[in-house]
């Protein structure tokens, strides 16, 4: 059936854009297309001034590179970690995943109204993170629009960056900043230290709090501008997220 799969997908291929839902054999399936990864030479010099894992540079990959990576990856997880959808098929070109739902940024954008029905969700999904986290794995990509719900269930889809010589514990914490930041971008009103209560509980990483409070403090001549409406207005979405979220902290 693999082989009738892909055949499939190579009659689309070529017009359909990177990721795309597929119809095939009375079942939705995503393709996810090669596609090159790697930070640029900008990215790789500001980190190495800054230091922020959050800028922590992603290695360079071909498309092929980068598609068999994510691909066995997410097979290897998943023997871990149940909560990533299957990967059907792979090749050089193309991977091919069971559908898993809709992702968190456009249910809370489109679908979810009730902030109680938000709180919920991110909480579910702050504690997937831990759980991934607790098993000694990162993400690399930890927004809510990689994580996706279907039937009730949430998975994390969208594993194809790795790193070089950059610590787990680092790569962690950057997927927490991540899932944070775009939590905060939401413009929802959330409890930020009672997530991060709940993801150093079931991760161990009791500390990434202080770690958080330490960026703040780093970048608080950032916050103080922020706090200028001119200032405010001008900035991106997010450096607002961030605003909102090191508010709380």
């Amino acid at each position: 059936m693999n082989k009738q799969l892909e055949n499939a997908v190579y009659n689309v291929l070529e017009s359909s854009p990177d990721v795309f839902p597929f119809h095939y054999d009375e079942q939705w399936y995503w393709v996810k297309k090669a596609t090159k990864n790697g930070s640029n030479v900008l990215h790789r010099l500001v980190y190495k001034v800054l230091q922020t894992p959050v800028l922590a540079p992603v290695k360079k990959m071909s498309p092929a590179q980068s598609i068999v990576y994510e691909a066995q990856r997410m097979r290897r997880l998943k023997a871990d970690f149940p909560y990533l959808p299957e990967v059907v098929t792979y090749t050089e070109e193309f991977m091919v995943t069971v559908d898993c739902g809709e992702d968190l940024r456009s249910l809370v954008k489109y679908r979810i109204t009730d902030s109680s029905g938000v709180d919920a969700l991110f909480k579910r999904a702050v504690e997937h993170l831990a759980k991934l986290h607790g098993l000694q794995h990162f993400h690399g990509g930890a927004q809510i629009k990689n994580f996706t719900l279907k039937e009730r269930e949430l998975y994390l889809v969208d594993f194809e960056e790795d790193f070089q010589g950059i610590a787990l514990p680092d790569l962690q914490f950057r997927d927490l900043l991540l899932f944070l930041n775009s939590v905060a971008r939401t413009g929802y009103a959330v409890d930020y230290p009672a997530l991060i209560e709940r993801y150093g509980a079931l991760s161990g990483h009791r500390d990434f709090h202080q770690r958080l409070q330490g960026l703040k403090e780093r970048f608080s001549f950032l916050w103080a501008l922020l706090q200028n409406p001119v200032v405010y207005r001008l900035a991106d979405k997010d450096t607002k997220g961030m605003y909102r979220l090191f508010k709380q902290l």
